[in-house]
């Protein structure tokens, strides 16, 4: 029989399959107003595009606003309240929602496809079928052109789904909704959580917000040095690629794309001992602060292990009692100050004696301890939201496997 693997237990009996288009009452899509993004507005009608078509929901953030007078000439791609909207064309091919309950009048662009069903057929089922491993497969087979990259409406009307009946459907959709907002929850944290932090950094630096000691007396006035004061500032290299003894041996070594978390522990390509010695490479002892300053500039790390980095990096290594956290989110915190003082015409880049020139206000070691810690408890509380996040997104994602055939 064509049952899912995972079923609530007060429904039984054989799912059935059709195609699509015997459930729909419209599959269709819009198109782009003439004048293109030059007539959209701050207001007015929602031009609904595929950036708009998130995974299992509508994000009106960004939308494109148009006129009613434009309006009027797109009666044809008018969306309605429950209708399933399907990307149709480019990277986000795939991607669905369900318009909510509440939409008022709004429009969609030619890469968006309406799927309107009729009464015995759940759109929230329909979209959690076209977000599971099932359904993206079929999209995948179905999509037309020389390079695959798109679907048409006949290419949607054909698609062959297994159905239960509405009340089952209804049943999986509550249920795999109440997931989603549960996820949609977590994420809100997770962001309400990152806007605090930028702002309790924004207050520490900025010494609006001060730490005292631990009896309560206050600590010095933060001193004016330059970054090169407080940290040794070491460059990067590439050994000759042409050379195979230079490559693929025990020595880390990073390239600014590799720069995307605080703590880094191993690279993507390593170099040998004898490429080290042969290039403007240096080694950086554990807990350098590796700081990309060429094409991608102020992304910052800190390094696990020794390593050595492109010439892409001006890294820091902190002298005296300087704490390597406090000065790792100093850099996270003045990114811009970076920016502003990089240059060139292919691509931005800060030289080392720009990097050592930047002026900087030091507070007390035991002030910089406090400040580190109070940052590092606001990075673990939201990683440990950012953890939840993943495990539902995976508990979901084995759901969509076993609760579709």
């Amino acid at each position: 029989m064509s049952v899912p693997k995972l079923r609530f237990p007060e429904f039984a009996g054989a799912w059935h399959q059709t195609r699509l288009g015997k459930r729909v009452t419209k599959v269709g899509s819009g198109i782009t107003p003439k004048g293109g993004a030059g007539v959209y507005q701050s207001e007015g009608i929602p031009l609904i595009r595929s950036q708009n078509v998130r995974d299992s929901m509508l994000d009106l953030s960004n939308v494109a606003f148009i006129s009613d007078e434009i309006n009027a000439t797109m009666r044809g791609s008018a969306v309605l309240p429950n209708d399933v909207l399907l990307n149709i064309t480019g990277a986000s091919i795939g991607r669905s929602c369900v318009t909510p309950e509440n939409l008022g009048p709004a429009n969609v662009n030619q890469h968006v496809c309406i799927i309107r069903l009729d009464a015995d057929a759940s759109p929230h089922f329909l979209q959690s079928f076209l977000a599971s491993h099932k359904g993206q497969k079929l999209i995948a087979e179905a999509q037309s052109g020389s390079g695959r990259e798109g679907l048409n409406f006949e290419n949607i009307r054909t698609f062959k789904l297994i159905f239960p009946t509405l009340p089952e459907q209804q049943k999986i959709a509550a249920f795999l909704g109440a997931v989603d907002a549960k996820l949609a929850a977590l994420a809100a944290k997770q962001a309400a959580l990152g806007r605090f932090k930028a702002g309790l950094m924004q207050k520490l630096f900025s010494q609006q917000l001060r730490f005292t000691r631990d009896g309560g007396k206050a600590f010095p006035d933060w001193e004016e040095k330059r970054l090169g004061d407080v940290a040794e500032i070491i460059g990067g290299g590439t050994p000759d690629t042409d050379v195979a003894d230079y490559w693929n041996g025990a020595v880390v070594w990073f390239t600014p794309s590799e720069i995307k978390k605080k703590y880094l522990t191993t690279s993507v390509r390593k170099i040998s001992e004898s490429g080290l010695s042969s290039s403007s490479a240096k080694m950086l002892p554990v807990g350098a602060l590796v700081l990309s300053t060429r094409a991608t500039v102020g992304d910052v790390g800190i390094a696990t292990l020794p390593c050595a980095t492109n010439q892409g990096f001006q890294s820091l290594v902190v002298k005296g009692k300087n704490y390597n956290e406090f000065w790792y989110y100093w850099l996270k915190h003045n990114k811009k100050a970076l920016l502003r003082r990089s240059a060139g015409s292919t691509f931005l880049e800060i030289g080392k004696s720009e990097v050592q020139k930047i002026p900087v206000e030091k507070p007390h070691p035991d002030e910089q301890q406090k400040i580190t810690a109070a940052l590092s408890a606001m990075d673990a509380k939201i990683q440990a939201v950012a953890d939840q996040v993943s495990k539902l997104a995976a508990f979901k994602k084995g759901l969509l496997q076993q609760m579709f055939v």
